[in-house]
Formats: structure tokens, C-alpha cells, sequence
């Protein structure tokens, strides 16, 4: 999470965008809900509302409650 805090120092974004269901875009989340910043996660439809085959689909529910 300290690497991700040094984007956060460079600027204040207006918006961070992280594609996917993977515990990076958790952290990101996480990350950007302790800083206050807005965040929009993009779930190709692929992805959506299919049948959990990957544990990375799990980590959208984290990433959901975050923002």
C-alpha cells in the first residue's frame, strides 16, 4: 500500500480508473477510499455476472464496498 500512496503525493487526480476483478484494483480502492478520491472500476462484460471460475473474481466485492 506505501507504493501506491507515492502516486497520491505527485497530484491530486480527479478520478482513478483500474480495469478488472484483481486484488491490484482492491488495493487501489483501498488506496484511493483512505485518500478521498473518487475511483470507477471497469468490469469488461466478459467478466460480469458469470459463474465465479477465478478466484480473482472475488476480489470485486472489496473493491465495491470501498467506493
Amino acid at each position: 500500500m506505501s507504493g501506491l500512496d507515492s502516486y497520491f503525493s505527485l497530484g491530486k487526480p480527479d478520478v482513478v480508473i483500474v480495469r478488472g476483478d484483481t486484488t491490484t484494483s482492491t488495493a487501489w480502492a483501498i488506496a484511493c477510499f483512505y485518500h478521498g478520491e473518487p475511483l470507477i472500476q471497469v468490469v469488461p462484460a466478459s467478466e460480469d455476472h458469470q459463474p465465479n471460475h477465478f478466484p480473482a473474481v472475488d476480489a470485486r466485492a472489496p473493491a465495491e464496498q470501498a467506493c
